[in-house]
């Protein structure tokens, strides 16, 4: 049976106890140097156990160009101001409206049968906008050499389809403009899973 994260990290700390008192009590050149290497490692993997490896991810890819302040309250919080879990819950929202319209037999009829001059909310304009920035975003990200563009830019997704979704009625709307606001949310469902997906980030379909 594989372990998981947490399994190994404490396995990690169990080889690197004895590892650490015996480079430390050796006496070779340097073994000080190496002893604290291995101690430094150690309290890496106990801080790996507190903190979710998803908010690690996501964190040091948004760090900004010139230093981190990494947040451990902020990255094991449940809420809407931990930006991982806030894209994260987008993302199971989204899952959640999918799945209620298709026990309601509503299913998606394919771009063909869409008109998009039905979503004329401002909420949704804002999420068509955002969505038809992703490309160029990426684009720009990968010129750059700036992950934290993309964490940015999804985080705005998250925003900005939370704001669509208190906004807009989907199973209860028109037909036709509840085709349209089905395929918004199948367009953002598909840009946060992607992006969570580059930084080996989970995607959750529930929370």
């Amino acid at each position: 049976m594989p372990m998981n994260t947490a399994n190994k990290l404490t396995l990690a700390r169990v080889f690197m106890i004895p590892l650490f008192l015996v480079i430390a009590y050796w006496g070779f050149p340097g073994s000080r140097y190496v002893a604290l290497g291995v101690y430094i490692l150690a309290c890496l993997t106990d801080l790996l156990d507190e903190i979710p490896v998803d908010a690690c991810r996501y964190f040091f890819n948004a760090k900004p160009e010139t230093q981190m302040e990494f947040d451990l309250g902020l990255a094991v919080r449940e809420d809407s101001e931990n930006p991982v879990y806030y894209v994260q819950y987008a993302h199971a929202r989204i899952c959640s409206v999918l799945k209620k319209l298709e026990a309601a037999g509503v299913t998606f009829e394919g771009a063909d049968a869409l008109d998009a001059s039905l979503l004329t909310d401002p909420s949704e304009q804002a999420l068509l906008r955002l969505l038809s920035a992703f490309p160029a975003e990426i684009a720009a990200a990968a010129e750059k050499y700036d992950p934290a563009r993309i964490t940015r830019y999804v985080i705005d997704i998250a925003t900005a389809f939370h704001r669509f979704y208190n906004a807009c009625r989907i199973l209860e709307a028109d037909p036709a403009v509840r085709q349209c606001r089905m395929a918004l949310c199948l367009a953002v469902r598909s840009v946060i899973r992607n992006v969570l997906t580059m930084f080996k980030v989970t995607v959750p379909e529930s929370m």
